[in-house]
């Protein structure tokens, strides 16, 4: 007795139509399988094999329909789409282009799935950026607390009298956390500029 059709067997059996270059029957093969009950993963797959079917055929309308709700709804990588080479027609067409800018600004619909890609790039490249937080705000906290208490003794050092605190010990001091205050703001300014840099690197590499 022959088993009745799964989600799963139409995905596998379109995919082996459409590599044979049947694209209708695979086509036909998606469509099965989603309304055979599929769970994310073949939901997932059978909307993009058939945004692949569609882009074969040069369907660009309809590929990015089903590549839309891949993304919204069943968390395809844009940087799938941007890889794989059955994608190559459908990259080449305005509705591609459309797509991108849609992930771009990040939009509700697919721009999640774009900004997961960055955020995952951007993990890998600094790891322990937390971290490093962390101690960049605790170093310029430090810094501003000790400066926050020297300036009143210099100021009190400046006007001398009674009990005054040595003016030349206080003024080093005053120099000290001020340096070590700025420093920090700075390095701080150089990791947000390195971030926005490697932000528009990531955009460029998933582009």
């Amino acid at each position: 007795v022959e088993a009745a059709p799964t989600a799963e067997s139409c995905v596998n059996l379109g995919l082996e139509f459409f590599s044979k270059g049947r694209v209708r029957d695979a086509l036909e093969q998606f469509d099965n399988a989603l309304e055979l009950n599929p769970n994310p993963t073949e939901a997932q797959a059978a909307f993009y094999n058939k945004a692949c079917c569609h882009a074969y055929r040069e369907e660009s309308k309809k590929a990015a329909e089903c590549l839309r709700i891949a993304l919204r709804d069943y968390n395809l990588k844009f940087g799938t789409v941007l890889n794989d080479p059955d994608m190559a027609p459908f990259r080449a067409s305005p509705e591609f282009k459309e797509l991108q800018e849609e992930a771009l600004r990040g939009g509700e619909d697919i721009g999640s799935g774009f900004r997961r890609d960055l955020k995952l790039i951007s993990e890998v490249q600094a790891p322990f950026r937390g971290v490093r937080r962390f101690f960049y705000v605790a170093f310029i906290a430090a810094a501003g607390i000790s400066t926050f208490f020297t300036i009143p003794r210099l100021i009190f050092a400046l006007q001398g009298g009674d009990g005054a605190p040595d003016f030349l010990e206080t003024a080093g001091n005053a120099a000290i956390n001020i340096g070590a205050l700025c420093r920090y703001c700075r390095a701080r300014g150089f990791v947000f500029l390195g971030k926005q840099e490697r932000r528009r690197a990531d955009y460029k590499y998933l582009s």
